[in-house]
């Protein structure tokens, strides 16, 4: 009767145990092509969602604010930019008559986008500070004990093995 309490009770505490655990949700970045992604628990992560997991992180909260407002400003630099040295360029190829006007717009245009460019890493920067600041401030739980039951076979017969 002792011995069926006993393995009662190792039972229920490792059920207890397991049910106790909580996985260390931490965020993953990929980088494809180029662009950051960051996923959690395998999804793809969008804005709304950013706000509901930094809720509790006001220094990741602040630092994603600032990577939309970096990405947006680099978006319009960029294509802005790019339009005005493509055009340029594009004048030149075609025998436009070029005075040295156009030669300085080129140039700002160059500028413009290489603006756009470092914006674009700045912003990148700032999720990677905001997704590393999150993970490192995550707490550690039961989610990496190693106690385990197994059932198996024994020398008696069908036996539990509690490892710790």
């Amino acid at each position: 009767m002792k011995k069926n309490i006993l393995l009662i009770i190792l039972i229920l505490s490792q059920a207890i145990v397991i049910f106790g655990q909580s996985p260390n949700d931490s965020i993953i970045i990929d980088k494809a092509r180029g662009d950051v992604k960051c996923y959690q628990n395998g999804v793809l992560l969008n804005s709304v969602d950013y706000k509901t997991i930094f809720k509790d992180n006001p220094y990741s909260l602040n630092e994603m604010r600032l990577s939309r407002v970096d990405q947006k400003a680099a978006l319009i630099f960029c294509y802005t930019g790019g339009f005005v040295f493509g055009f340029c360029l594009g004048s030149l190829i075609s025998g436009d008559q070029i005075d040295y006007t156009w030669w300085w717009t080129l140039g700002s245009s160059a500028a413009v986008v290489g603006l756009g460019l470092s914006l674009d890493h700045s912003s990148k920067k700032h999720i990677r500070n905001a997704v590393g600041r999150y993970n490192s401030e995550l707490r550690t739980s039961g989610y990496l004990n190693k106690n385990k039951m197994e059932l198996g076979l024994g020398n008696n017969g069908l036996s539990f093995v509690f490892r710790f």
